[in-house]
């Protein structure tokens, strides 16, 4: 009998350490868990490489660029920046669903920077670098980042159509030129109607080269009294670029 009452016993106090235990775990966690947010464990910390488009060139990464970027979420992954900014000013934006858009301004002799963003998926990041007001080059990504992450993305400078005008005419017809290109394979056309802030949608498909001195064109029809608001992008060897700014057309 007493055996058995020291067994009980002893059961008894493996299951109360077992609680003890599971409660002290329990509180770590939550713990660990409010110093997350109030550190800001919601947030991301990405930094953003700029590189010119001419020389870039897809690689295979390194046993070391392997390395780092296994390693990428404690530690940023190696990446040089070839671009070499001659622009008055770069402007960084950052938007995504369930977030407030994030606008910076970048130094114009930087070619990295670095910034803390909410986590989450969809997130855009744009930079587009002015000279005398007028959008000249741009880059793009989107990107999903973990609470904590740290992340570094490379933005290819892609230039950005200039000279984007247009006219309607009756017949309803719209009639689009802008500059030429070099290296350009084409065209994207966005399009809204109505509505300068959109939605955007693709016009059309890939709009061809066009010639130097000339210029590209582009014509489709519309219906009386709607105002259609225009932009731009460029495609190449690296993808597509930054759309231009807006140009507007009413058909009389």
């Amino acid at each position: 009998r007493t055996r058995l009452r020291i067994s009980k016993t002893r059961g008894i106090a493996m299951k109360r350490k077992g609680i003890v235990a599971f409660l002290i775990i329990l509180a770590l966690g939550t713990g660990l868990t409010l110093l997350n947010r109030c550190s800001g464990g919601d947030m991301a910390t990405v930094r953003i490489v700029l590189n010119s488009d001419n020389s870039f060139v897809s690689k295979r990464n390194s046993l070391i660029d392997k390395f780092f970027n296994f390693f990428e979420t404690k530690l940023y992954a190696v990446a040089v920046s070839d671009w070499v900014s001659g622009y008055d000013t770069l402007t960084l934006t950052v938007s995504g669903p369930d977030m407030q858009t994030i606008t910076a301004v970048i130094p114009p002799t930087a070619d990295s920077y670095t910034i803390e963003v909410p986590a989450g998926t969809g997130r855009i990041f744009t930079i587009i670098a002015t000279e005398s007001g007028d959008r000249k080059n741009g880059g793009r990504s989107i990107e999903t980042l973990s609470p904590g992450e740290s992340k570094t993305i490379q933005l290819r400078m892609l230039p950005i159509p200039t000279g984007l005008t247009g006219q309607g005419s009756s017949p309803p017809n719209i009639n689009l030129i802008w500059s030429y290109i070099p290296g350009a394979t084409g065209y994207y056309v966005y399009r809204a109607i109505n509505n300068a802030e959109g939605p955007y949608t693709r016009s059309g498909g890939l709009v061809p080269q066009g010639s130097p001195g000339y210029g590209v064109t582009f014509n489709q029809s519309g219906e009386p009294g709607n105002t259609y608001f225009f932009r731009v992008a460029m495609v190449g060897e690296h993808g597509e670029g930054v759309e231009t700014e807006e140009v507007s057309i009413t058909i009389p």
